[in-house]
């Protein structure tokens, strides 16, 4: 009797387990039914946009979304809903032509469609055709004068023209009526930055050596940068307090606009004081944006005090979110050798352009370093570490503060170490 109870206790449960299960997938089964009834739909207008969008949102097929929307235009060609869809997934596959083709029969079927004009101006705008996208947006806001789409449009538009003043107009126009708005207080900022491209920077710094020379260091800048469309522009008065003597450094900066993704940057720099700055600098350097938010750069600089000195330099960098991260080598051919330089940085933004914490090693002295390049003409190869810190602050966009402190860690003469300790500060005003 005890072992008939204990096979029917042991059968039971898993009796109820089973049953369970197959409950549970009919149930399942059914749910999702309809669900792929509607994926497979592809007779009707409405089930093949939705599968169009699937494909063009969700799987990123822009061939297949328009595969599909063209399947649902032959069912309907006068659908300016559908002809929308197309010439915006066109526009993101590159096809300019075919965009505006399509949104302009969208919209001569229906002239009151404002996303199909927002999409007109974007194909526009994006393919750099500014003219063309704000005669759109006129058109759109013809209909929708209200719109903040197009309105937020055209602001763009007028400051990728440099019509700063315009831009500012109607984007303040719309703050007032908008007064939460992030996105156009941002962009109330970004044309400010673009408008007021023109600043004047003072900069003292302040040096301590514990060893390597008996009197402190001090440094001063002032420079003026004159920014433009195609090129900006640097003039730079350099001063200097060290060994004894005050000297200044004159230069000009260039960076010409070359593309899209090149631009350069050319140096040119002269002292009267031999000795506390060098003679003669210059420097020449290729920058480009590469694709995945990395920049490079391949360039070389010049510095002559008795003696010429080259530097070749190059440069990789990536921007990761709020971070940018730089990898940098100076080398530079000698009697000896190569003599080396690597610079490593790393750059947190916190707000704008302007807001950052930025935090820098390098070993070896950089020829870029104007307060300490001059230890490059040394004969010896001789070590060199430092580590600085940036904290950098922009006020009310106009105003920017800027603090750095850091540590040097120097061999001055084979076998003998010393330190020094930098603290400065700058002020930028845009003009």
């Amino acid at each position: 009797m005890s072992v008939t109870m204990n096979i029917r206790s042991t059968h039971k449960p898993c009796t109820e387990r089973l049953l369970r299960c197959a409950i549970s997938c009919l149930v399942l089964m059914v749910c999702f039914l309809p669900l792929t009834g509607v994926a497979q739909d592809t007779t009707s207008i409405d089930g093949l946009m939705s599968a169009a969008r699937i494909a063009a949102y969700e799987t990123k097929d822009n061939a297949e979304a328009i595969r599909l929307g063209n399947k649902a235009l032959a069912l309907k060609p006068a659908n300016p809903e559908v002809l929308t869809f197309i010439g915006r997934t066109w526009s993101w596959v590159g096809n300019r032509d075919s965009a505006v083709s399509y949104l302009d029969r969208a919209i001569a079927l229906n002239g009151e469609m404002e996303d199909a004009y927002a999409a007109l101006v974007d194909v526009y705008f994006w393919n750099k055709c500014n003219e063309e996208a704000l005669t759109a947006d006129s058109l759109g806001l013809q209909h929708f004068p209200a719109s903040r789409e197009l309105r937020l449009r055209k602001a763009k538009i007028l400051a990728a023209m440099a019509r700063y003043k315009l831009a500012l107009a109607v984007a303040d126009t719309m703050k007032n009526e908008h007064d939460t708005d992030r996105e156009i207080r941002g962009m109330i900022l970004d044309i400010k930055d673009m408008f007021y491209h023109n600043k004047i920077s003072v900069k003292l710094d302040y040096a301590h050596f514990d060893k390597q020379f008996p009197d402190d260091w001090r440094f001063g800048s002032i420079e003026y940068v004159k920014g433009g469309k195609k090129a900006a522009y640097v003039a730079r008065v350099n001063w200097a307090d060290r060994f004894g003597k005050q000297g200044l450094l004159y230069e000009v900066d260039a960076y010409p606009k070359l593309s899209r993704k090149f631009y350069m940057y050319a140096n040119l720099g002269y002292s009267p004081d031999v000795g506390v700055f060098p003679k003669w600098r210059s420097g020449l350097s290729l920058y480009s944006n590469l694709p995945h938010a990395f920049e490079a750069e391949a360039g070389i600089r010049y510095l002559y005090y008795t003696t010429n000195a080259f530097f070749y330099t190059l440069y990789l960098g990536k921007y990761y979110k709020s971070f940018l991260f730089g990898a940098r080598a100076y080398l530079a051919p000698s009697s000896n050798g190569f003599a080396r330089a690597y610079v490593g940085t790393a750059r947190y933004y916190y707000g704008g352009v302007d807001d950052y914490v930025n935090l820098t090693v390098a070993t070896g002295v950089s020829p870029d370093d104007r307060r300490y390049n001059l230890l490059v003409n040394s004969s010896n190869k001789l070590s060199s570490e430092m580590a600085e810190l940036i904290f950098r602050k922009a006020i009310r966009r106009l105003n920017v503060i800027s603090v750095n402190l850091s540590i040097y860690k120097q061999e001055y003469f084979p076998g003998l170490i010393g330190h020094q300790y930098q603290a400065g500060i700058g002020y930028t005003r845009r003009l």
